[in-house]
């Protein structure tokens, strides 16, 4: 129910990461876009298997290094208001 709900949303957000690349469009050449997913494996960040998050914000910027974005990543339910079967640090 409601509760449930609201569970999941606050699971979803309590979990999010940033993610800084080096340019502002995606492997299919779409610029990066928020409420579009990201598959991401990073074992250093506790990713241990291909992930897919959904980009909650996009922050883009340019300046004499090039373009550049930093990505907010929410897990799958931060939205739904479902808890996700699988979590990216399960192994």
């Amino acid at each position: 129910g409601v509760t449930a709900a609201k569970m999941g949303r606050m699971f979803g957000n309590a979990a999010s990461y940033m993610l800084s690349v080096n340019n502002w469009r995606d492997g299919q050449g779409a610029l990066w876009a928020p409420n579009t997913t990201l598959t991401l494996f990073a074992p250093d960040a506790m990713i241990y298997k291909e992930y897919e998050f959904i980009i909650r914000s996009v922050t883009l910027t340019r300046g004499k290094g090039g373009s550049s974005a930093v990505l907010e990543l929410v897990l799958p339910g931060a939205f739904s208001g479902e808890i996700p079967k699988e979590l990216p640090w399960d192994e």
